[in-house]
């Protein structure tokens, strides 16, 4: 094994490393997020040939004397094994890819990252990457997608497609502050908390109940980290007042941005060019008149363009459905309880529909659950073993957690973006059909990256 390492690797110092993974990160963000445009329907498989340039440029050190985690990896390997068998019986070829991603590549992948070099090169590079991306989502939007009334989706057009593209890019911003804070880079600090500020300002407008409580439960981790870290009160305190305040000014900035700016924007585009090129949500294309009836609904103004009408707008949605009369979670319950009928042993073919009577689309081939997502197109068994593994993961997590606190194990900054990733992924899962396949989204491919799937590794 050694000598493979030897053959592929080349020299090349940390910084160049780090850049490499951070302009891979941003390309593998930029796909996702023009996906919905270019209907890349393979940016799955771009997303796989992305993690194995991680891999490439992440190997610093060569591991040795690394020991496998045996139970993550075989519970697993065991889901990737139902994968292939209901695959098989369903003779559909390219979910062999799935299984094949689980079993060998992010395993793989995953002994470069068992060095501890070699995983902060990974996950300082990625997160650059991201922040990049954040910038690059930004200025997209104020040219391409003005604010609504609506939820806001920018140029993905659907507003659980943002908030899945900003939560990676939260997680990485938050280990970054953490490891700045370490070396006491006050300039760099600020920038960070800015950049903190817009994303939670994007996830704001989205409108996302599920982006809502999957910032719960990252900001949950982060104060379990800080308590380990045995962080003083004082700084712990001024750290979230520092957040909303940052947040509070850069929404003002982002509501003015994607309104004012972009409004004078798309005026000198009809007067130059005649038409503007806009997206909203679930749509996108040419207008002519930016007060036609038709796309009245795409700008705000007046005192609805404020932060105050936003968050009463937010809160009544997050109310909807789960306080009032409306139906809890957008009609989810409706939709896993039609799943569960469908459910069977051997899954389903990806085109086959199940029928929800009271959803407005009333065919439907995706679960809004990871969990019933799994058993619906591979079966019952892959969904067990997927349960087990989740389990299995959340033990051996408060186990580490347990042995830090009162063990005097050594508390790790990378043990943050391992379980900042994991926290997201577990409250994502429920609601949304999303990171069963390691490749399918940002949030997916870093989740499963970060599985410490090895243990005990030196470096030469």
């Amino acid at each position: 094994m050694e000598s493979i390492f030897k053959l592929i690797s080349f020299n090349m110092n940390k910084k160049n490393r780090i850049r490499i993974i951070s302009i891979v990160s941003f390309l593998m963000g930029m796909i996702w997020i023009m996906a919905a445009t270019f209907r890349t329907i393979k940016g799955g498989y771009l997303t796989i040939f992305c993690m194995m340039l991680f891999a490439y440029f992440s190997m610093y050190n060569i591991p040795r004397d690394y020991k496998l985690n045996k139970t993550l990896y075989l519970s697993v390997f065991l889901i990737a094994v139902a994968y292939t068998v209901s695959s098989f019986l369903l003779s559909i070829p390219s979910r062999f890819v799935i299984a094949g991603s689980l079993a060998v590549a992010i395993p793989s992948l995953g002994l470069i990252l068992s060095d501890s070099e070699n995983k902060s090169i990974f996950f300082i590079g990625f997160s650059i990457g991201q922040i990049i991306l954040l910038i690059a989502l930004i200025l997209i939007s104020i040219v391409l997608a003005p604010l609504g009334e609506l939820q806001y989706s920018s140029v993905l057009l659907n507003p659980n497609y943002l908030m899945i593209t900003v939560v990676p890019i939260i997680i990485c911003i938050i280990y970054l502050i953490e490891l700045t804070i370490k070396n006491k880079n006050k300039k760099m600090i600020v920038f960070l908390y800015i950049m903190l500020g817009f994303a939670l300002s994007l996830l704001f407008l989205s409108q996302s109940r599920t982006g809502g409580l999957t910032f719960i439960a990252i900001l949950i981790t982060w104060l379990v980290f800080m308590y380990l870290k045995k962080e003083r009160k004082r700084n712990l305190f001024y750290k979230i007042i520092s957040i909303f305040i940052v947040s509070f000014v850069a929404l003002q900035i982002l509501i003015f941005a994607l309104v004012s700016v972009n409004r004078v924007i798309l005026e000198n585009e009809i007067l130059f060019f005649g038409k503007a090129y806009i997206y909203s949500i679930n749509s996108h294309g040419y207008i002519e008149d930016l007060n036609t009836s038709e796309k009245e609904e795409v700008l705000i103004d007046g005192e609805s363009n404020t932060s105050g009408y936003l968050f009463n707008k937010n809160m009544e949605r997050y109310g909807k459905g789960i306080f009032s009369k409306g139906r809890f979670g957008s009609g989810r319950l409706d939709i896993w309880e039609a799943t569960i009928k469908k459910l069977n042993y051997t899954g389903h073919d990806s085109n086959e529909l199940f029928f929800v009577s009271s959803r407005p689309r009333k065919f439907m081939t995706y679960t809004h659950n990871a969990y019933l997502q799994v058993g619906y197109f591979f079966g019952i068994p892959a969904m067990i073993l997927f349960i087990v593994f989740i389990l299995l993961y959340i033990v051996q997590t408060l186990t580490k957690v347990y042995k830090i606190r009162f063990k005097n194990e050594f508390l790790e900054y990378d043990d943050l973006f391992v379980w900042l990733c994991f926290a997201s992924f577990f409250v994502l899962i429920v609601p949304e059909s999303c990171c069963y396949t390691g490749f399918s989204l940002t949030i997916d491919s870093i989740f499963w990256i970060s599985i410490p799937w090895f243990k005990q590794v030196k470096s030469v």
